[in-house]
């Protein structure tokens, strides 16, 4: 069931596969590099308290009381999009003997949706120095995680002054800027204007469908977004960046253009396109590069959808860059050549299809593969199963052709020889 009303989205998925009822909001507007971390710390603090619940603690105990209920919030890019997405889950109601148990389940998101902790000041001082400090914490751990890192970087070097180039949760110095007056004057604001979309999984009735429409209302007003894209770079030739650190591993990403994305009718050839290249451990990166010539430690590709681009991704020695490069741009030739064979077609599509059909054992997979067609606005019955199934090679060379090598990130380890 999908319907516009009270001012959101809703998207309700019947099954009583799960024992569970996984519910989830998400905010989306555009992608912007001055609001991208405003609504990360806003998503920080929709987890840690609210007026009724005004810390941590009081949350969590309010969730405990409903059978161990969980809350959480992330925040992502989609294309052009941010999205804020929250996540309530809690037992099926018909596991208890509970008739209150959804109302109060539901009680609570309204809770911490329509009443954050706020004052004439803004964001209660407490809470917001709290998750001021865990934000920041995560630039530190994504420093030690080099592989975030290069990626991170990739994106700005290629994506410069584009989506592409701006990071979900915004840049370390930007923490310093957040005000929680100012916080709490966007947060209103993003309830007003953001898209939002509500998805219910579970064993839900008609009745109590209805009673969750009466609590969630939101300006009547619906906005729409711009989000899946196919990236265009301004250069003229390959970018390579090399930056130097004191590690032992170097990291070599590599990014490419493509013809392609979410919403083009050849988005399915891109995918079986990525599981040939470098998607899974029979792909042709890994079979050559790793276990034919064991020059990398690991190596894979991956497909944006949403963003319209391949990027390949190796952890290498820094003697053997070149090398890598050179194979890596024999590998996409053999493919454009129609140099593979049948037999590993056949075994990409049977892994990608097995991995579609698990995506439906889960309720956050459910809604991750709803949420990308709603956001686009694809209204297409026609599954990925059936597309896969119909691919030729001729189609996957095809789809090879069209990949430009356009920029080149290499983190550099401490053994260089320069």
């Amino acid at each position: 069931m999908d319907k516009e009303i009270n001012g959101l989205h809703l998207h309700v998925i019947k099954t009583q596969k799960f024992k569970t009822i996984t519910i989830s909001l998400k905010f989306t507007n555009l992608l912007e590099e001055n609001t991208a971390y405003k609504r990360t710390m806003i998503s920080f603090l929709m987890a840690s308290s609210s007026k009724k619940y005004p810390n941590n603690y009081a949350l969590a105990r309010a969730l405990d009381y409903l059978y161990g209920a969980v809350f959480s919030t992330k925040s992502s890019c989609k294309g052009q999009s941010h999205v804020i997405h929250t996540y309530l889950e809690g037992i099926d109601p018909s596991y208890i003997d509970d008739d209150h148990y959804l109302i109060d389940l539901i009680d609570i998101l309204q809770e911490i949706i329509m009443h954050p902790n706020v004052d004439e000041n803004g964001f209660d001082r407490q809470s917001f120095e709290i998750c001021k400090d865990e934000y920041a914490l995560r630039f530190e751990e994504d420093k030690d995680d080099k592989n975030a890192y290069a990626t991170e970087k990739l994106f700005e070097y290629m994506g410069e002054n584009t989506p592409l180039a701006v990071e979900s949760y915004g840049k370390e110095e930007q923490v310093k800027l957040l005000d929680p007056l100012d916080l709490k004057n966007y947060y209103f604001e993003m309830l007003e204007k953001d898209r939002k979309d509500l998805y219910i999984v579970g064993n839900i009735n008609d009745e109590q469908i209805e009673m969750i429409e009466q609590k969630l209302c939101f300006p009547e007003k619906i906005y729409h977004y711009p989000s899946c894209y196919t990236f265009k770079s301004s250069k003229n030739q390959v970018l390579e960046v090399i930056e130097d650190q004191n590690i032992t591993q170097t990291r070599l990403l590599m990014g490419y253009t493509i013809n392609g994305n979410f919403l083009t009718d050849n988005n399915v050839d891109y995918v079986l396109l990525n599981g040939i290249l470098g998607g899974f451990s029979h792909s042709l990166l890994f079979k050559t590069i790793r276990e034919k010539y064991s020059l990398c430690y690991s190596i894979d590709s991956h497909y944006d959808a949403f963003n319209g681009v391949i990027t390949i991704n190796a952890g290498i020695e820094d003697y053997d860059i070149e090398r890598v490069k050179e194979l890596i741009s024999q590998i996409i030739e053999d493919i454009i050549l129609g140099n593979f064979d049948e037999e590993l077609l056949e075994i990409t599509k049977t892994m990608l299809i097995n991995s579609a059909k698990v995506s439906v054992d889960d309720p956050y997979s459910m809604i991750a593969k709803s949420f990308n067609k709603d956001l686009c606005n694809l209204k297409s019955s026609y599954s990925n199963i059936e597309a896969l199934n119909a691919l030729t090679k001729a189609q996957i060379c095809n789809a090879a052709k069209s990949m430009k090598r356009d920029t080149v990130f290499i983190l550099r380890g401490s053994n260089n020889e320069d």
